[in-house]
């Protein structure tokens, strides 16, 4: 991953940032010269947008007005300084979101965008949370104590209004989402933006995002480059490697021989066996979560099966994780295919693949597929935990079983 110093002289004010220099767009407006960040490099393509030197990109119009001009300039000066009134940013459902500024109270529908808000360091502004968040006291001893306001399906509109937050995070399709609070709380004039936080492919760019709406850029960078430093170093270790059959499913496949849950093209599952050289074998099936038998997973003969615990973070024992494995393994006669002949069936937490915690997951997922290779994926979420959400790792819990 290519890197580049940047060196921001605003007054006597001196940033040192280090950025990933092709990872994705920023897209706050502001972002003049169409990179992932803004500094004055963007202070300087806006001049020479304005001398007729340059063309005008999509996120030039730093103040949004519709046009470009001198004060574009002024705003961009501002966001860098975090002094600006209003930030205006284009959020993953691909609507324009004018901010207003500083945001003082937070309402979070999912537990993703708690994570991000938490990793970010603006824990404290969250003031409305959902069940899913409630429910997690390992990542949110005290986040789960703000008020509840629905689940992450269903939400009680006329509590967040009460709260008189300044900002709704929501998803931008499952659950209470974007398009459902906006029509929910746009006429109090609640500003929503829509986030996904937990897809591999664009979760970088949210977070840039989320930081710079919240005044947090430099954690933000600090939280990209250290999933990039991973992510590329797993890319080297696997790029090489024959690629093992892989079969994802969940604990709902306990008592089924039909109906069996998996994750096909398009999933956050389908993209991390991507990312560490694996073939998915519900891919072929043309959607994200379709549903196989047992006789079909036996005709694909998968080398690897990896089941995922829903709403857990780890399991309390060896003899609990292995119980899961048994009871999804029972009565659908797979004693003969290789991943459970060979002694290649895991279970894995649902924090292991949904969240700001996935350069764990395509650790987790790099070392079960192939299992030759240096890596200590556990490592890597004891250093997500500790660096980003504050938490100390359990000593006594078990992240993956069998044991890699």
């Amino acid at each position: 991953m290519k890197v580049f110093r940047l060196f921001v002289f605003v007054g006597l004010i001196v940033c040192l940032l280090v950025v990933p220099s092709e990872a994705f767009v920023l897209k706050v407006y502001g972002n003049a010269n169409g990179d992932n960040t803004i500094d004055m490099r963007d202070v300087t393509y806006l001049k020479l947008v304005l001398f007729g030197k340059k063309k005008s990109t999509q996120f030039a119009d730093a103040n949004f007005d519709g046009k470009i001009h001198v004060t574009d300039i002024v705003q961009v000066k501002l966001i860098i300084l975090n002094k600006e009134a209003k930030i205006t940013v284009q959020d993953s459902a691909g609507r324009n979101v004018t901010i207003e500024k500083p945001i003082s109270k937070i309402v979070v529908l999912n537990s993703d965008a708690a994570e991000a808000v938490k990793i970010l360091g603006a824990g404290s502004k969250i003031a409305g949370i959902v069940d899913t968040v409630q429910k997690n006291t390992f990542y949110f001893p005290e986040i789960s104590k703000k008020t509840v306001v629905g689940t992450w399906k269903e939400v009680d509109w006329e509590k967040i209004v009460e709260l008189h937050p300044n900002l709704v995070i929501a998803y931008t399709k499952y659950g209470a989402n974007v398009d459902i609070a906006e029509e929910k709380l746009s006429p109090f004039n609640i500003t929503v933006v829509g986030l996904s936080l937990y897809d591999p492919r664009s979760i970088r760019e949210e977070i840039a995002t989320l930081g710079y709406i919240l005044d947090k850029e430099l954690k933000a960078y600090e939280y990209i480059d250290w999933w990039n430093k991973w992510e590329d170093e797993i890319e080297k270790l696997v790029s090489n490697k024959p690629k093992p059959k892989v079969f994802v499913t969940s604990t709902s496949a306990i008592g089924k021989t039909s109906e069996i849950p998996t994750y096909g093209q398009g999933s956050t599952m389908d993209e991390i066996i991507k990312i560490t050289n694996g073939e998915n074998i519900a891919e072929e099936l043309g959607t994200m979560f379709p549903k196989v038998d047992a006789e079909w997973v036996i005709t694909k003969d998968p080398d690897v099966i990896i089941i995922k615990k829903s709403y857990k973070h780890y399991f309390d024992s060896e003899e609990e994780a292995k119980n899961y494995i048994d009871q999804v393994l029972e009565g659908k006669g797979w004693d003969n295919v290789s991943a459970v002949k060979n002694g290649r069936v895991y279970i894995v937490p649902w924090s292991a693949v949904y969240g700001s915690e996935q350069p764990f997951a395509i650790a987790l997922f790099a070392k079960i597929e192939h299992p030759e290779i240096e890596i200590d994926p556990i490592a890597i979420y004891k250093e997500f935990l500790e660096k980003f959400m504050g938490i100390e790792m359990p000593t006594d819990k078990v992240f993956v079983y069998p044991s890699l």
